[in-house]
């Protein structure tokens, strides 16, 4: 018989920490407790669904040994007795999962997995994740017990959707990230066969003067073409696109005003670095306007060896609060993919924020950036070995090699295997 009285008592105690904890991983942590002593069980996982892998990501889990919970991770989230209550949005029990003919992974025989109940976690139409209940004995687990583990279920999903969403969104940051990772080097690589081609025709024309009073013509067609083949990499101000695709554009979007403020940032920076620029300042901004009263300023400026990006807002803070951690996650590793500084700031106003120091280094690409194994590929260009003799000498496979060529151009900031044999 279900205790009535223990299962309020443990709602109630459940909503409590679901309204006021501040970190969500311990309330599903006491979620899956709540459900494991309303059924009087000691086993038992709390997982989300990973919509882009098709996976579950465990988020909880009490008495499974370590290598079933590494493997929760692997299963599909149609596969198995899970996927069927995930799948058709129900609970669904097996009184002996040892006497089940779909139960096909031997790591449930060798947990000496016996009872299961799987109560899928639903937001309205949305499919979220699941609990699992687990006894080690032949168990009919009772309806009541079942509508016990709805109503934890019921209560912990919207806490799950939040996770849910967040990962969206910083699967949807990284794709627009990798997007525009690609378009630069598309705009490079198309730059550069421009570049090569007016190059050539240059070389055409000056051929085709032929004579000796043009002679003089045609030599200064030749050096044109050379000083254009030796041009470096594509340099550009982001001033102006960051004052219109973040400023403006987060100023009509958020409500608040986002002002832009100049210092001594560089002029002109290297095209590739504009974009991880860009979006680590498109985060920082995102943050603040989200979180903000009124007012957000960015501050571009630079100082000796450094340059940095400030971003304060006039939101409440404790005169004590931390703003180094109210910083996503994903913005703060993006800041660190730089070699970026992160410390708390505080502008003329007043007005509390974050700075990201960075190295000017990073605006002039040397042959020092490079590991000692791509230091060894952009050696062996020097000689004009083809990509495939070169992978041979080097004992890695031709698809290595190009992966090593891809991060030496990227680090230099160049585009083809002249430009980057000229760094040496």
């Amino acid at each position: 018989m279900v205790d009535q009285h223990r299962n309020f008592r443990l709602l109630r105690r459940l909503a409590h920490e679901i309204r006021y904890a501040s970190d969500i991983g311990p309330v599903l942590g006491s979620a899956l407790d709540c459900a494991l002593e309303m059924t009087g069980a000691s086993i038992g996982a709390l997982s989300y669904a990973d919509m882009n892998t098709q996976r579950y990501i465990l988020a909880a889990h009490r008495g499974l040994s370590e290598s079933y919970v590494k493997g929760i991770t692997t299963w599909s989230l149609h596969e198995g007795l899970a996927g069927q209550s995930f799948g058709l949005r129900e609970p669904l029990t097996v009184t002996d999962l040892s006497a089940s003919r779909e139960v096909s992974r031997s790591v449930v025989q060798e947990e000496r997995l016996r009872g299961y109940v799987c109560v899928p976690l639903l937001r309205g139409q949305r499919r979220l994740g699941i609990v699992e209940v687990f006894d080690r004995e032949p168990r009919a687990f009772s309806v009541e017990e079942v509508e016990s583990l709805e109503l934890v279920a019921a209560f912990v999903s919207s806490v799950v959707e939040s996770l849910v969403m967040i990962d969206e969104v910083r699967f949807l940051r990284e794709e627009r990230a990798q997007v525009l990772r690609q378009w630069t080097t598309q705009a490079l690589t198309a730059a550069d066969t421009q570049r090569r081609e007016l190059a050539r025709r240059l070389e055409q024309e000056a051929d085709t003067l032929g004579s000796a009073e043009n002679a003089e013509a045609a030599d200064r067609l030749r050096r044109l073409a050379r000083e254009l083949l030796d041009s470096e990499m594509q340099w550009v101000d982001m001033v102006p696109l960051v004052r219109e695709a973040i400023a403006e554009r987060w100023s009509t979007h958020s409500g608040k005003q986002v002002d832009l403020v100049l210092g001594q940032w560089p002029p002109a920076l290297p095209l590739e670095l504009t974009t991880r620029l860009y979006l680590l300042m498109h985060g920082l901004v995102q943050a603040a306007a989200t979180a903000a009263e009124t007012e957000v300023v960015l501050h571009l400026g630079g100082e000796g060896d450094e340059f940095w990006i400030e971003v304060c807002d006039d939101r409440p803070r404790s005169p004590r609060g931390d703003t180094l951690a109210e910083l996503p996650a994903d913005v703060g590793a993006q800041a660190r993919g730089l070699e970026g500084v992160l410390r708390p700031a505080v502008d003329d106003a007043g007005r509390r924020g974050v700075r990201v120091l960075l190295s000017l280094g990073l605006t002039r690409p040397t042959v020092q950036s490079l590991t000692d194994r791509e230091r060894r590929v952009l050696e062996g260009l020097t000689l004009g070995t083809p990509n495939r003799e070169l992978a041979a000498e080097l004992g890695i496979s031709p698809k290595t090699l190009q992966n090593h060529l891809t991060s030496i151009y990227r680090k230099l900031g160049v585009t083809s295997r002249a430009q980057a044999v000229r760094m040496l």
